[in-house]
Formats: structure tokens, C-alpha cells, sequence
């Protein structure tokens, strides 16, 4: 089980896979890019592309975002994580898309905020910056988590806001330019 970090869900506890399926984001890096979307989140629809656990889009919702796509390949993951969503009681405000990704993003649009966390290593950051940008609204921002020696940076249309170091990882955010 997981914690969520803060907001109206703060200290309750979500189902985390078992095995190398996933990989949840540690709790002090949660709490950052909480903190660096909070200005943004207030009635935002967040996209939360492998999303696992559902960790890092449960937290943004409940710090205020008003719904959340949740897109993750796994089956099993997808089950745990429509029971976590069911035991929060926050089903209204979320959806599951089981499927892979770049192909899931296929009727994705208008979402202001996108969090990406995938495998490490694969280079997932430039295969989807261009489909990220067909899923956004026009005015949205893109958290990248990714590994500590990953350097590759954006593209058209986004631009570089934040990029900061947390132990073995690195976030990236990214405003729609």
C-alpha cells in the first residue's frame, strides 16, 4: 500500500502492484511534483500516462484537479488501480484506459496537465513529446519523471519551465508553448 502525500485524500492508502510490473514514484518526489503542478491543478484535466499505481494522478486530484485519465498497460495494474479509485470513492472524477501507449493517446485531447512516468531506459521522453502535444489543451503543461542521466529536452511546442533532480530521478516540466 501507498499513502497519499496531501489534499482531501491525504494519509489514505492505495493498492501498489507487487513484482517489476511498476515502479511508484517515491513519496518525497509525489510530494514535489505536487507542489510544482499546484499553481495549475485547480480544476485541470490531468492525463497520467503509465500511470501504475495511480499514485501521481490520485495526489493531483486530491489537491484540486478536477479529473484525471489514467492510461496504463497492464491489466492486473489496471484492476488495482479501478479498486483503489473505488475505495477513495473519487470514480466520478476518474477513468482507466488499459492499453499501450503512444497508441492509448489515439482520442486523447484537452487535457491542461500531463504526467508521464515511464520505464526507465526505453526512451519514452522523445518518442512522445509530439503525441503529448496532440493530447493537451492549448495551454498545458507536461511533468516528465525519468532517470537521473536522461538530458534530452523538449521540443516544439514545449518549452522548458523546471527541471530538477530527486536522488535517482529527474522531473521536467514543460509549459505548452
Amino acid at each position: 500500500m501507498l499513502r497519499i502525500n496531501s489534499g482531501f485524500l491525504r494519509n489514505r492508502l492505495i493498492h501498489v502492484p507487487t513484482g517489476l510490473v511498476t515502479r511508484p514514484t517515491q513519496s518525497r518526489t509525489r510530494a514535489a511534483i505536487g507542489n510544482m503542478l499546484q499553481p495549475y491543478l485547480e480544476g485541470a484535466k490531468i492525463l497520467d500516462a503509465f500511470a501504475g499505481s495511480g499514485a501521481l494522478g490520485i495526489e493531483l486530484i486530491s489537491r484540486g484537479a478536477d479529473s484525471c485519465l489514467f492510461i496504463e498497460q497492464s491489466s492486473k495494474v489496471c484492476d488495482l488501480l479501478h479498486q483503489s479509485i473505488k475505495l477513495l470513492g473519487i470514480e466520478s472524477q476518474c477513468h482507466v484506459l488499459c492499453g499501450a501507449l503512444p497508441g492509448a493517446l489515439k482520442n486523447v485531447t484537452d487535457r491542461d496537465i500531463i504526467i508521464a512516468d515511464p520505464p526507465y531506459g526505453q526512451d519514452w521522453h522523445a518518442r512522445l513529446l509530439e503525441p503529448f502535444a496532440v493530447a493537451a489543451s492549448q495551454q498545458a503543461y507536461l511533468c516528465f519523471e525519468r532517470e537521473k542521466k536522461d538530458m534530452s529536452l523538449g521540443a516544439v511546442p514545449w518549452v522548458l519551465k523546471k527541471d530538477k533532480l530527486y536522488g535517482d530521478t529527474r522531473v521536467t516540466l514543460y509549459e505548452r508553448s
